[in-house]
């Protein structure tokens, strides 16, 4: 007796031939879609992203012979349902490029570094990092605070505490590092 195979390796094959609708007619039913999507509450930027992906997608999809409608479907329908469907999928994929729109330039060149760090250099940024993560969560984000230049007033604010209970935590954050660190020079 051989047991039933789990798991399929690709989709199941479509039940319909493919179809190739003049590319006309996808940008037709697009602009179905582009006002469905703004309903949707897309903002228009990101709109124009996803349509012009959904567009370009959804064209090389027909020429490989992906686009297989049932043809009991008015085309013009099934046209409009398929784009619909590759949109909410750009879209579920927009976060991870929608971020580098808000990104700010700045007229700041980075200077090239002069050289690698040294073989001792990096065993202390090891020990370091060792160290900060032996710390509990409050005292990490106090001295990532501080170390990045922060005030001690603006991570008051951050932490949602008095400043000097963040002064104090600065201290003890700090004495924490110090015994890790030489727990690890042992």
């Amino acid at each position: 007796m051989t047991n039933p195979r789990r798991g399929a390796k690709r989709p199941p094959a479509a039940h319909h031939a493919p179809s190739y609708p003049e590319t006309a007619l996808i940008i037709d039913e697009a602009r179905a879609v582009r006002e469905m999507l703004l309903r949707a509450g897309i903002r228009r930027p990101d709109l124009d992203d996803v349509m012009q992906e959904t567009i370009f997608g959804a064209v090389l999809a027909v020429r490989r012979g992906r686009y297989r409608p049932n043809p009991a479907i008015e085309p013009g329908f099934a046209v409009r349902r398929w784009l619909i469907g590759i949109a909410f999928k750009q879209l579920s994929h927009l976060h991870a490029k929608a971020y580098r729109r808000w990104e700010l330039l700045t007229d700041q060149t980075v200077e090239p570094a002069d050289a690698a760090p040294s073989l001792e250099a990096r065993v202390i940024a090891r020990e370091t990092l060792r160290g900060l993560n032996l710390l509990p969560p409050w005292a990490r984000t106090v001295l990532v605070l501080i170390a990045t230049g922060e005030e001690v007033a603006d991570i008051a604010i951050y932490v949602r505490r008095p400043a000097s209970t963040v002064s104090n935590r600065i201290r003890l954050a700090r004495k924490r590092l110090a015994r890790n660190m030489k727990r690890w020079r042992r």
